[in-house]
């Protein structure tokens, strides 16, 4: 995502720990820069819950993602971050979603995460590659998430062990 005035408020904050921390946030003034993809994937009940209020369930999780600007769209342009979104079936075709394409009506209450770059990148007129790694991480009593930009170049992991955000479980 391309989002210069909500980056900008970020950095304004002036610490790491402000750019490591992830936003739940209405966006506005922004532009994706692809087409968005399924990154982590959770069935409720787990069927590896042991009985035990599912204690020894793992839900961390990784995915190298890989999205590809479209030729018709691949001007140069800067990236700030990536947005997240959330779609869950609760039950048959009873979806609630927040994802563009599919986004439920009327509901005005979810907003997606963005996830900021430390460093926004800027991309070639024709650059069409971004790839970046996201992993889901918890401890006993917390859970975050770790990122980092692998392609146009590679960047260091946002967020390392949660040294900046968790949430509390």
């Amino acid at each position: 995502v391309t989002t210069s005035k909500l980056h900008e408020e970020v950095r304004a904050l002036k610490k790491l720990k402000h750019l490591e921390t992830p936003y739940v946030v209405k966006l506005f003034a922004h532009k994706l820069l692809a087409d968005n993809c399924r990154v982590f994937h959770f069935e409720h009940p787990n069927s590896q819950a042991d009985g035990n209020n599912g204690d020894g369930v793992d839900n961390e999780r990784f995915e190298a993602l890989r999205y590809e600007r479209p030729k018709s769209d691949c001007g140069a342009s800067i990236l700030h971050g990536f947005a997240g979104y959330f779609e869950s079936v609760l039950y048959g075709d009873v979806l609630l979603s927040i994802r563009p394409e599919t986004h439920t009506p009327n509901m005005f209450s979810w907003f997606p995460i963005y996830f900021p770059l430390v460093h926004p990148v800027y991309l070639e007129p024709g650059q069409r590659e971004i790839r970046v790694n996201m992993w889901r991480r918890s401890a006993r009593h917390k859970v975050w998430y770790e990122y980092a930009l692998a392609c146009p170049v590679m960047q260091p992991m946002v967020n390392p062990e949660g040294r900046s955000y968790a949430a509390e479980l």
